[in-house]
């Protein structure tokens, strides 16, 4: 995910994936939620995001930014890893895990001993 700061840092610019988890799907409306303080995005380092949406749930991310020169002065394109900071475990339900586990031997055995007709 993606996002562009000016040279005030106010976001500009957006990918898809950002509005999405905001639950949003328009720069305009991520602009009205921050003005209105609904959204807040808190860098809490250079490599760490905090995003506080309008139920006050916190999701602190890893970013990387990088400078940009454009015609409309200096810009900051920042990229936000999907990943939660601290999540280390597989989001994936096991139940979900297992299954995976079952097909993928299923299309093994069906691979290695094709069924005669």
């Amino acid at each position: 995910m993606y996002y562009i700061l000016n040279e005030t840092n106010k976001i500009i610019a957006a990918d898809e994936g950002l509005l999405n988890l905001c639950g949003l799907s328009h720069i305009d409306e991520l602009s009205l939620k921050i003005a209105l303080g609904d959204i807040k995005f808190d860098p809490t380092s250079e490599t760490e995001l905090t995003i506080t949406t309008s139920d006050k749930s916190d999701e602190t991310f890893t970013i990387s930014q990088t400078s940009l020169s454009s015609m409309l002065g200096r810009l900051t394109l920042v990229s936000v890893q999907l990943e939660e900071v601290g999540v280390q475990e597989s989001t994936v339900p096991m139940d979900l895990d297992t299954d995976l586990l079952t097909v993928e031997s299923e299309i093994e055995e069906t691979i290695e001993e094709p069924k005669e007709s």
